[in-house]
């Protein structure tokens, strides 16, 4: 999560999907959308894989998605290089 609210892009949303965990997941996710207005939790029952990436599309606003695994860490400049490069060409 820091990894993503360090951004040096800042204009983006996390959306976050708790699938249904039961390790005190959720509370921290609640925690972090306390802090940061960007961060916005979902959680729903456990299904998986496939149907929590479904969930997290459709709660997803912006027109552009960065997916990223629990595990992941962010390079400071990610989203900003990508968007800079989306937008260089849009085909």
């Amino acid at each position: 999560m820091e990894s993503l609210l360090e951004q040096t892009y800042a204009n983006f949303e996390v959306v976050v999907i708790d699938d249904g965990s039961s390790d005190g997941t959720l509370e921290v996710l609640r925690a972090w959308e306390q802090k940061d207005v960007r961060v916005r939790v979902v959680a729903i029952k456990h299904q998986g894989i496939i149907p929590a990436l479904n969930a997290g599309l459709e709660a997803c606003r912006a027109t552009l998605v960065a997916r990223m695994d629990a595990d992941d860490r962010a390079h400071p400049e990610r989203l900003e290089r990508q968007v800079a490069m989306l937008e260089a060409d849009p085909g």
